[in-house]
């Protein structure tokens, strides 16, 4: 994995990132906050001591102070010094300075007052009771404390340090993240880049259309559209356009591994992309299963092309025009028939198509999604050319693979692939309206459609 790939996969899941670094740090804080107060105080003082003959106590024993200060006759008589109950608590610890009779000592309580009594008292009742613990001073030895650096009330509790929790917190929390990311990521079977869909598929990725939010058109019939979507078309009808120069059949067949990619939403907007540059565009809902093309762009699908092919209506009755200034028109499902595969498949249909090719420059045909059933496969024997439509974040490597096999397996062209519903993050996508080229590019279609139009079927 490279630097970018990763950076790539934290980008993606950076959700995953952000919400295990919160929990942690609310964990945290929470479990912070709720630990009981500790105070700490700490006092310096002098430890000198004589036998009763003038010689002075050894530092050994002295060393010995440090290590009982914890023995309840030690802390009996602290207790006392510091005037505090017999529940109360006392924890100190001591240390001998290395060069001098200086000692240290460190008291812990809930109580800042206490924690500093304790420490203060530790020095007189270490002196009180050091001939217990030493054969030199048992006799008519003493010791002496004298304070050096008595200890002070503190001001904040010595734990729970709440800053140190949460920059713990942070670093680990952050650690998580990242791998509660990458687990995500790897374990994750759903395509949802430019790169995954590439790498599966092995086909170049003809357009990245983006999410259409809350007051959109999904399919804009008016005369001058603009937004991420209009782009996005038009970046997949320039494709196409490339794509079919090896294909002398004009026309596409439109199609998903699975319901709810967008197919429709695509195909209806790649014909109305060829019609705004001119191309004189026909529309065919071949979905025969769900048609959908109908309430995508507004308009009456109860007769269509199914009355066609079983010869009840003729092509031109049931040509609608959506919009009169734009060179589109579009061919309906019409009822839904029992057999769709056969129909698609027959005669009639290779007919319908040799006369939608006469009479259009080009065609585009909304198909049935590729796992339920196989009509796209039918209707890409007419036109020997196929755009598969899969939805980013959706749509698993799992039903693409079952896709690709169909596909191979009867020597279809997939010309192609669309990724739909892209993650606004994306940069391959939605720039073209911040160098306002969309009007003059409609310009350049109103030319272009007024050569385009003498041709008529």
């Amino acid at each position: 994995m490279t630097i970018r790939d990763f950076l790539r996969i934290m980008r993606q899941r950076w959700r995953w990132l952000l919400g295990t670094l919160l929990v942690v740090l609310a964990v945290a804080a929470v479990s912070t906050l709720m630990q009981p107060k500790t105070y700490e105080a700490s006092a310096r003082f002098y430890l000198a001591g004589s036998n009763g003959q003038g010689t002075p106590v050894q530092r050994d024993d002295l060393a010995t102070y440090a290590q009982v200060v914890s023995a309840p006759a030690v802390q009996k008589v602290i207790r006392q010094q510091a005037k505090l109950g017999p529940s109360v608590p006392v924890t100190v610890s001591a240390t001998l300075s290395d060069t001098a009779n200086i000692m240290t000592a460190t008291a812990s309580s809930g109580s800042a007052q206490e924690a500093a009594a304790i420490a203060n008292a530790t020095g007189p009742a270490l002196a009180a009771v050091a001939p217990q613990f030493s054969q030199l001073l048992s006799g008519a030895g003493s010791v002496t404390s004298t304070a050096v650096q008595p200890a002070e009330v503190p001001a904040s509790p010595a734990s729970p340090d709440l800053k140190k929790a949460l920059e713990l917190a942070l670093a680990v929390g952050l650690l998580l993240g990242v791998a509660m990311a990458l687990l995500r990521h790897f374990m994750d079977n759903r395509v949802r880049t430019v790169e995954d869909l590439e790498t599966l598929v092995q086909r170049p990725v003809l357009s990245i259309v983006p999410r259409v939010g809350g007051g959109h058109r999904v399919v804009d019939t008016s005369d001058h559209p603009s937004g991420a979507m209009v782009e996005a078309m038009r970046r997949l009808r320039t494709n196409v356009k490339f794509v079919n120069v090896t294909n002398d059949v004009p026309a596409v067949v439109v199609t998903s591994a699975r319901p709810g990619d967008g197919k429709t939403t695509v195909a209806a907007n790649l014909a109305l992309a060829m019609a705004r540059d001119g191309y004189r565009t026909v529309l065919v809902d071949g979905d025969l299963r769900k048609p959908g093309v109908g309430s995508a762009i507004g308009i009456d699908g109860s007769v269509g092309l199914t009355n066609v092919l079983v010869h009840e209506v003729g092509l031109k009755d049931v040509l609608v025009e959506p919009e009169p200034s734009l060179p589109l028109f579009v061919l309906p499902a019409g009822p839904v028939p029992p057999n769709a595969s056969e129909l698609l498949g027959s005669s009639a249909m290779q007919g319908l198509f040799q006369e939608l090719v006469a009479e259009f420059d080009f065609v585009v045909f909304d198909s049935p999604p590729m796992l339920p059933v196989v009509d796209a496969l039918e209707l890409e024997k007419l036109t020997g050319n196929l755009i598969l439509v899969a939805r980013g974040g959706q749509v698993s490597r799992r039903e693409l693979q079952i896709t690709l096999k169909a596909l191979e397996t009867v020597d279809a062209n997939l010309s192609g692939t669309v990724l739909n519903y892209a993650d606004h993050f994306s940069d391959d996508y939605g720039y073209g309206s911040k160098y306002g080229y969309g009007e003059q590019e409609m310009a350049a279609s109103g030319r272009t459609r007024s050569r385009r139009s003498d041709k008529r079927g």
